[in-house]
């Protein structure tokens, strides 16, 4: 039986000069609530040419360092026994 995956999303915005942030993805099961491990999450960026993938650590959480914040990004989790879950169109603004 697959279950499916939640993907709450935390942005920590880093001080740079470059205008970069950091973006960590909790994954869960749905019906637990419970972290879930070694979930391949892949974050991309088309307008940017960006894509990158981490596995979940034993907290559930997936961490991007330093990310660009032009255009817009799509986050995928995926795994076998559970279903995939996506969040699209996130944007990313400096600090005013």
């Amino acid at each position: 039986m697959k279950t499916y995956l939640l993907l709450p999303v935390t942005i920590f915005l880093s001080l740079t000069l470059f205008a970069q942030v950091d973006l960590n993805v909790s994954v869960t099961n749905s019906l637990s609530l419970k972290p879930v491990s070694n979930i391949k999450v892949k974050l991309q960026n088309r307008e940017i040419g960006y894509a990158e993938f981490q596995n979940t650590n034993a907290q559930g959480k997936a961490i991007f360092k330093s990310l660009n914040i032009a255009g817009s990004y799509v986050i995928t989790a995926m795994a076998q026994n559970y279903f995939s879950d996506s969040i699209s169109n996130l944007q990313f603004r400096a600090n005013e």
